[in-house]
């Protein structure tokens, strides 16, 4: 008999499904149930022991800016050969136009140090030096040296009414206080305005000759000194000071013990100054009879000196022939006045500078002289804003004039002015010079005086 197939019934489908579904969600069930007991004896087991916190670090100020998660890139090769990571990452077109722009950290270290240098060769805000001031006080005498330390050394204030103008300048300098004044004489046109400056600055001592003055200038300055109870020194012979480190000071006395000189002039004390390779000698009213007491006293090379104030103002007495060969000066300062009731300068002391190549500064012409060292060059600027540099062992140029006189210069100057300046009158038919233009008068080494 022929069976039949009767198709299964949709409902029948569904429940083997339902069947099939209800077997495979036992099976998981089962795994499941022995993983979570395997996780359960295994922490039966830690549960003995101590639970470690992880530890809480301290809050740190740099934790508030964390660092950058780029870390910094080792240099390679070529960074170590001093190309930047620039150059190196740049594409091959431009990378050669970039080396050869772009100076490596080698170039750029030695370009800063050869600024510098230049700039202390320059003296443009030179630091550490000595600086030595030559103030223009008209006929009198004011210097003021300020030491790499900071020390500041007032030699002489000039007359009574330069006091107010020394003042000025020491504060324009920066002076707060004085670690020594000297009075080199007794002279009014030497401590005149020192009783100004007591007024305005502390002075910490006093080096003077001892002498008494006469004047009025002098007997207010010593009440001011006695009234501050300032320290006063009086030399009865060469004493040397402690300065600073590389600077060597000594006073310088033309008498010894008290067997003083006649004329009062000849006692006059000169300040002695050695930074390195330069030296200053501040001669005061130092002429002949001074002169010589130093020259039988000290060795020539206790008096030589890179700069020579001039004493006693330039006068026909002073910077002899003997006292030249023994100091040797390369540049020569004369505080002085043109006057001619008192013939300062005098015509043939100028010309005994000159025999011995020693280029003149004077502030009757050039104003304030500010001579700038390292101990090895120098620099010299006056206050006519015309600025001399590098002139160690420079000697004077030969001088000639012509005929034709748009511009004219003091022989035994270091400038030359234009005709119509209101200074050229006061130059001497037989001291001037006259030059055709201004490239002449270059040639034949003066400058310019720029205010005019």
């Amino acid at each position: 008999m022929k069976r039949k197939y009767i198709p299964t019934s949709i409902p029948t489908i569904v429940m083997l499904i339902l069947l099939i579904c209800v077997i495979a969600l036992t099976a998981c069930s089962k795994r499941a149930v022995i993983e979570v007991s395997e996780e359960s004896e295994q922490g039966e087991e830690n549960a003995s022991l101590p639970i470690e916190e992880p530890a809480v670090p301290a809050p740190q100020a740099t934790d508030v800016f964390p660092e950058p998660e780029e870390q910094l890139v080792v240099p390679n090769e070529e960074q170590e050969s001093g190309v930047p990571q620039e150059i190196a990452s740049a594409p091959q077109e431009i990378q050669s136009v970039l080396e050869s722009e772009a100076p490596t950290t080698t170039q750029l270290v030695d370009q800063t140090q050869q600024l510098v240098e230049k700039s202390q060769r320059l003296f443009p805000e030179f630091k550490p030096g000595l600086l030595v001031h030559f103030l223009d006080v008209g006929y009198g005498d004011s210097t003021l040296i300020q030491t790499p330390k900071g020390e500041n050394i007032l030699i002489d204030c000039g007359d009574y009414p330069s006091g107010r103008m020394v003042v000025n300048y020491l504060a324009e300098a920066g002076v707060d206080q004085l670690d020594m004044l000297v009075l080199s004489s007794p002279a009014k046109e030497h401590v005149g305005g020192c009783d100004y400056v007591l007024q305005y600055f502390y002075v910490d001592n006093l080096y003077d000759n001892g002498l008494e003055g006469e004047t009025k200038e002098y007997k207010l300055f010593l009440s001011t000194v006695e009234d501050n109870g300032i320290h006063r020194v009086s030399l009865h012979g060469t004493i040397s000071l402690d300065l600073d480190d590389g600077v060597r000071a000594k006073i310088l006395t033309p008498y010894h013990g008290r067997n003083f000189i006649s004329n009062t002039k000849d006692n006059s004390l000169l300040f002695k100054l050695d930074y390195g390779d330069v030296g200053f000698l501040i001669a005061g009213d130092c002429r002949k009879g001074c002169e010589r007491e130093l020259l039988e006293y000290y060795k020539p090379e206790d008096l030589s000196a890179t700069i020579y104030r001039v004493g006693d103002h330039g006068s026909e007495d002073a910077a002899t022939e003997l006292f030249l060969d023994a100091v040797l000066p390369q540049i020569s300062v004369v505080s002085t006045q043109t006057d001619p009731s008192k013939e300062t300068p005098s015509q043939d002391m100028l010309a005994r500078l000159k025999k011995y190549g020693s280029r003149i500064f004077r502030t009757d012409y050039d104003g304030n002289v500010l001579i700038k060292t390292d101990g090895k060059e120098y620099a010299i600027d006056i206050s006519s804003g015309i600025e001399h540099k590098d002139l160690s062992g420079q000697q004077n140029t030969t001088r000639t004039a012509s005929y034709d006189c748009p511009f004219v210069a003091h022989q035994y100057s270091n400038l030359f002015y234009p005709l119509e300046c209101t200074l050229t009158p006061n130059i001497e038919p037989e001291n001037r010079l006259c030059f055709a233009d201004e490239d002449e008068a270059f040639g034949a080494g003066f400058v310019r005086y720029t205010k005019c």
